[in-house]
This record gives structure tokens, C-alpha cells and sequence, in this order.
């Protein structure tokens, strides 16, 4: 397979995911970790609305008791105020906070996606736990891998403040985040078949123009509203696509 034709298979199973994950036999694994997260935040976010609504309300109190009369309208200026520069950010921490907990809660449930798309294509089933064991382990493994991909972001996140390599550190960030969100993806079927970390960037780095055609698609699918809803369960059926119909048996391969 050229780097072309691995680039564009990578970027095809990316969008194939969410085909696969629309399946009846597939729905539960994906319904499940949306509803727990969905529950979650929605719950965390009413709570913290209603300390704004607290917030901005003693505020305009506060304004009231020493506005004139006649700048009396001034007290609901500084309620709206208050919303509006606590609302903003409200809602880029639950939406940061959905997608990080989208991932802990629903890594056992991707686990089995991943199995499960993998068997449809042919690959025998996995023989890891799939017990209550195996549902409790997984977040924890999440949470390792998010470690992991995290400390690795730190030197392309200091390049957006030296002076000189700002102009490419966009560029060196896409290339990062394309790599990390293959990792992050193909980690899930791979796992299954009891692969470690060392064993996954191997397969990363055998396959990297399929690895990124998949990594930078399914990363951009994440900066789509709604879309970013699903994309990581749909990435996950995507990467076990990837590997069980491409990558498998591709050997060493540069593709």
C-alpha cells in the first residue's frame, strides 16, 4: 500500500465508524457511556448555573445599594454581566469536561465496541476480561493513556510561546494531535488482542500514513458540534475497522 492509498484507507475507516456504530447490534456500546456522561454533566452543569444565578443576583444587589435612583436599571446590568462572563466559560468546561469524561466513563463500553466490530470482520474475539474486572480496570487504563498523551503535548503546547517557532507550532500540533488521536483510537482493538504500549506505537509507526490519514480525520471530526457527541465511539469502530480489514495482517508494511 503506497502512503497515499494508506492515508486515504486511514481517513475512509475515520468516517466508516460512523456507519458501523449505527448498527443495531452495535447502538448499546455507544448509548451507554453518552447517557452515564450526559447524566453527569448535565447534573454538574445545573448545579453550577444555579451558583452563577446566585452569584449574579447578589451582585445586582450590591449594585442596587449604592446605584442613584436614577441609575437604578443599572443593578440588571450588572445581573446580565455577570452571566455573560460567567456563562462562557461554563460552557467550555462542560463541554471539556463531557468529552474527558466521555472517555473515562466509556472506555470498558469502547473496549467492547472495539471487540465487537472487530468480530463482525472477521477477527477472532479478543481474550481479555470482559467481566466486572475488566469494566472496572479499563477507566483507570483511560485515565494512563490520557497521562500518557498528555505529557507528550507538552513540548508542541511550549512551542506556541517561543518566539520564532510560533508560525510552525500550529502545523507541528496538527501532526501531534494526528498521531495521539490514532493512539488513542487504535489503542482500543489493540489492546484487545494484548498489546501494550510499545507493541501500539510499533503499529503506529509501521502503518504511519494510515495512522495519520485516520488520526488527523478523526481529530477533526471533534471540532464538529454535535458530531464531537459520537466521535469517539465512531473513531473507536473506525480504528478496529482499520486494524482488522487493513493493518492486521499488513505485516511491516510502510503503509
Amino acid at each position: 500500500m503506497t502512503a497515499a492509498g494508506g492515508m486515504l484507507t486511514g481517513a475512509s475507516c475515520a468516517l466508516a465508524g460512523f456507519r458501523w456504530i449505527a448498527r443495531p447490534g452495535l447502538r448499546r456500546w455507544v448509548a451507554a457511556p453518552l447517557a452515564i456522561s450526559l447524566v453527569v454533566v448535565g447534573g454538574g452543569m445545573w448545579w453550577l448555573f444555579g451558583v452563577i444565578g446566585a452569584q449574579a443576583q447578589a451582585a445586582a444587589e450590591a449594585a442596587s445599594a449604592w446605584l442613584p435612583a436614577w441609575l437604578a436599571w443599572g443593578a440588571g446590568a450588572v445581573e446580565w454581566l455577570v452571566w455573560l462572563l460567567a456563562v462562557i466559560p461554563a460552557l467550555l468546561l462542560g463541554a471539556a469536561g463531557f468529552g474527558v469524561l466521555a472517555n473515562v466513563v466509556g472506555a470498558p463500553f469502547n473496549a467492547r465496541l472495539a471487540a465487537e466490530v472487530a468480530r463482525a470482520c472477521g477477527r477472532p474475539p479478543p481474550a481479555g476480561p470482559t467481566d466486572l474486572r475488566g469494566l472496572v480496570k479499563a477507566p483507570w487504563e483511560e485515565t494512563r493513556k490520557l497521562l500518557y498523551l498528555g505529557v507528550r503535548a507538552l513540548p508542541f503546547l511550549l512551542l506556541f510561546v517561543i518566539p520564532g517557532l510560533q508560525v510552525a507550532a500550529p502545523f507541528l500540533w496538527l501532526l501531534y494531535a494526528g498521531w495521539a488521536s490514532a493512539f488513542e483510537h487504535l489503542d482500543y482493538p489493540l489492546s484487545n488482542e494484548g498489546m501494550g504500549v510499545d507493541e501500539i506505537r510499533d503499529v503506529l509507526r509501521r502503518h504511519r500514513a494510515a495512522a495519520w490519514g485516520f488520526g488527523l480525520v478523526a481529530y477533526g471530526l471533534y471540532a464538529l458540534p454535535l458530531v464531537n457527541i459520537v466521535a469517539m465511539p465512531a473513531g473507536v469502530a473506525g480504528a478496529a475497522l482499520l486494524w482488522s480489514r487493513h493493518l492486521a495482517g499488513a505485516g511491516a508494511s510502510p503503509a
